[in-house]
């Protein structure tokens, strides 16, 4: 009989799947575009990052003057599409790109389900729920988290491939998503090395190496989502008490995972073919570090950068993830069937699997096409060990069962990234339960064929059928849901985001402030960042430290430094927000030296305007009318 996972067989699929993917990918381009230029976020991260590429762009040095959290990995591919390619940096653009992305990420998550599957229907499933799951791609066009999701779907695809001569080259390759994930987010990087290592671990010949290398990654995978948390676990409050739900379930989802790896493979995977993956992940870290040094970066200011610099906004501030003690329960009763499943496997036989596979994977579909990530991360990762499990009549390769450890050890794991802000993050971090849904929803359909006697042969046709029009419905609903929204927004209008629409009353204001800075200032600051302004008035920031949504993030010498380059400009300019995140803190040197060195000008919608004191536009006398908080002084203006 032949392998269905050989390659004449994955040949024949391809000709099946390309033009499905064309269709679906003509379709989700449409609704990529409503839902992206209809989007534009007041924290405005894509800005953020269009100015720190723009400052790259114009000779400056990563890290130790563009003051960035993100690594090289994703500067060089902004480079590429910037400098090589001459892609504009705008607003437009940024959207067009995150299209691209959030369409390719989408086809390599069908392709992961349709190599777990062989199946047609399973990869178009996997296709929609992966495409919905991604909605917060809308949030931040142009942020490193497309290229994170992409690296991710690409190694799980790698992960999955068949046996054959190249072998070797798709370890290597494996191994080289790592190491540029490593720097573009170090520690979805480190979740990504930290997964192969227990997945193939488990799948080793020898038994003296298999259990020590597999008891040394379980047991820092378990306990790595206290490591993190600890600091706000310490301060008490009601985000610590989110925060140890997030952890406990994080813990008891990978703790599954790692008991459901014991179970012995009869196929086990060749120890030499670790080095490829170790040689690929060298290989692609030194390439993007030495991208950094080229631009003028220091060791030093990399690892300041990277690792100091995200450690330091994550002790300033987090957001947690809105979970609860029942998803702590979803998670325990995981562990606990994981346990009898692996160690009791004569007592749980498929009368008891095949249930599972089927509610599963129903849900985390139903979940993944309501855009629901929260309920992925409270609900779904307790399970993932389930995409471990063999029905009765399973046959999996050698790269099979490796490839599905590998996908249980990822999903668990990047649930991490939602430390420590649970905003889009949450989405990027649960999108590869997607095709382990897929795979136990069609695992549980084969094996119920098997089960059902004559009418078992009806089985395969009848529930891709009803899947099918059970997501064709919702997706039609939403379509429209988005093209109304997309309809009744009003364009912006500015440089570079002519066609991004937003409600009519923010796009005056953003006009307005456009017309402020070009007219009537050399530069600015925005103290929320906002720095999509800088496009779109044509101007450069004072400094090449770069203000985000959170200015804490920077260290005092670098706040000191941002208000002291705006004083060297004589119509410099502060334009006020009240904090996005969090109240205004007293003892921030920013706001301090802004109340010390700046006085209120004018209003624009919920901006203030704030000019030098010693300019003719400052007030003598404020008013009453409005209130300021800066650092320790309360300004007023009218």
């Amino acid at each position: 009989m032949e392998d269905r996972r050989g390659p004449s067989a994955l040949l024949r699929g391809w000709q099946v799947l390309v033009p499905s993917f064309l269709v679906l990918n003509a379709g989700a381009l449409l609704l990529a575009w409503y839902a992206l230029f209809s989007t534009f976020q007041r924290y405005d991260d894509e800005g953020y990052l269009m100015l720190t590429v723009r400052l790259l762009m114009n000779g400056q040095p990563l890290y130790d003057r563009i003051v960035t959290p993100y690594g090289p990995s994703y500067y060089f591919l902004e480079w590429v599409l910037h400098r090589l390619l001459r892609v504009p940096l705008t607003n437009d653009a940024a959207r067009f790109v995150s299209a691209g992305l959030w369409l390719l990420v989408s086809t390599l998550c069908a392709v992961s389900a349709w190599l777990l599957t062989r199946a047609w229907s399973g990869a178009v499933v996997a296709y929609v729920a992966a495409f919905f799951a991604l909605f917060a791609f809308v949030n931040e066009p142009g942020h490193p988290q497309e290229l994170v999701g992409l690296l991710l779907a690409t190694a799980l695809v790698l992960s999955l491939l068949p046996e054959g001569r190249k072998v070797p080259w798709v370890h290597a390759a494996l191994g080289a998503t790592a190491g540029a994930l490593v720097l573009v987010k170090v520690n979805v990087g480190a979740f990504l090395i930290l997964s192969l290592i227990g997945a193939s671990a488990s799948c080793l010949i020898s038994p003296r190496g298999r259990n020590a290398i597999l008891t040394l990654a379980g047991v820092f995978a378990t306990a790595l989502p206290w490591l993190l948390t600890h600091d706000h676990l310490e301060r008490g409050a009601a985000a610590g008490g989110q925060w140890f739900a997030f952890s406990a379930t994080a813990s008891l989802a990978t703790l599954a995972v790692w008991v459901a790896s014991w179970r012995p493979e009869p196929r086990a995977v060749d120890p030499r073919l670790e080095w490829p993956v170790l040689a690929g992940c060298l290989l692609a870290a030194t390439a993007a570090a030495a991208f950094a040094l080229a631009t003028g970066s220091t060791l030093t200011g990399l690892v300041e950068s990277l690792v100091l610099t995200p450690r330091r906004f994550a002790h300033a501030f987090g957001l947690p993830p809105p979970l609860e003690p029942f998803s702590i329960m979803c998670a325990g009763a995981g562990a606990l069937t994981a346990l009898a499943a692996t160690f009791f496997a004569r007592r749980v036989g498929a009368t008891v699997l095949i249930p599972i596979k089927l509610v599963y994977g129903a849900l985390v579909v139903t979940w993944a096409m309501q855009s629901q990530a929260a309920d992925l991360l409270r609900y779904a990762g307790g399970f993932a060990w389930i995409v471990l499990q063999r029905t009765p009549d399973d046959r999996w390769s050698a790269s099979e069962v490796l490839g599905r450890r590998v996908l249980a050890w990822v999903a668990v794991l990047q649930m991490l990234q939602a430390y420590p802000v649970a905003g889009s993050q949450t989405a990027f971090g649960t999108f590869a339960l997607v095709p382990i849904a897929i795979a136990s929803l069609w695992d549980g359909v084969r094996a119920l064929a098997q089960v059902a006697g004559r009418l078992g042969r009806l089985v395969p046709w009848v529930v891709p059928i009803v899947v099918l029009a059970a997501i064709a419905g919702p997706t039609a609903v939403a379509f429209e849901q988005i093209r109304k929204v997309y309809s009744a927004l009003e364009p912006l209008g500015l440089p570079g985001a002519e066609r991004v629409r937003i409600d009519p009353r923010r796009a005056a204001v953003y006009r307005k402030l456009a017309s402020v800075v070009r007219d009537e200032s050399d530069t600015f600051v925005c103290t929320i960042g906002l720095n999509s302004l800088y496009i779109w008035s044509g101007k450069m920031p004072p400094s090449s430290v770069v203000i985000g949504n959170d200015v804490r993030v920077l260290t005092d010498d670098q706040q000191h430094e941002v208000i002291r380059s705006l004083l060297e400009h004589p119509r410099g300019i502060v334009i006020f927000h009240p904090p996005l995140v969090s109240d205004t803190p007293e003892s921030v040197p920013f706001f301090q030296d802004i109340a010390r060195h700046f006085q209120p000008s004018q209003r624009i919608g919920n901006f203030t305007v704030l000019v030098q004191r010693k300019l003719p536009g400052a007030l003598s006398r404020p008013s009453p009318s409005m209130q300021i908080p800066l650092g320790t002084d309360m300004v007023e203006a009218p």
